[in-house]
C-alpha cells in the first residue's frame, strides 16, 4: 500500500519489482486489497493495455492509521532498549534478511 500511495499510478510489474516479489503474486494481494475497497485499478495512460495502481480514500485512511501505529510502536521499542540498541536491532535484523537471499537474490527457507 505504500508503494502504491507514494507512486500513485504504478503498473503491477512496477509494484512487484519494487517489493522484490513475483508479480503473480502480487496481482493476488492486490485483488485482495481492491475487494476491500482500499485500491483501483485503473487504465495506464502510457498503455490502455495495462493498469495503473491506486489507493482509494478508504486505503489511504487506513495506511495512515497503521503509519500512525507502526510510529507508537517505534517508540514504544526505542524507550525500551534505546536508540543505541534499536540501531544494532535495525542493523542485526539487517544481516538477517541478507543471510536468507541467494547471491542471485532468491529467498531461501530456513529450511536450507
Amino acid at each position: 500500500m505504500l508503494v502504491c500511495d507514494r507512486n500513485p499510478g504504478l503498473k503491477h510489474s512496477q509494484v512487484s519489482e519494487a517489493l522484490g516479489i513475483q508479480r503473480t503474486n502480487f496481482v493476488d494481494l492486490f485483488d485482495r486489497l481492491e475487494q476491500r475497497g482500499l485500491a483501483v485499478r485503473k487504465p495506464a495512460p502510457s498503455d490502455r493495455r495495462c493498469h495503473a495502481l491506486y489507493l482509494t480514500p478508504k486505503g489511504k485512511a487506513l495506511l495512515t492509521h497503521l503509519n500512525a501505529l507502526q510510529h507508537e510502536h517505534e517508540l514504544r521499542l526505542t524507550e525500551a532498549i534505546g536508540p543505541e540498541g534499536r540501531e544494532q536491532l535495525i542493523m542485526l535484523l539487517s544481516k538477517v534478511i541478507d543471510a536468507m537471499h541467494t547471491p542471485e537474490g532468491i529467498a531461501v527457507s530456513a529450511a536450507e
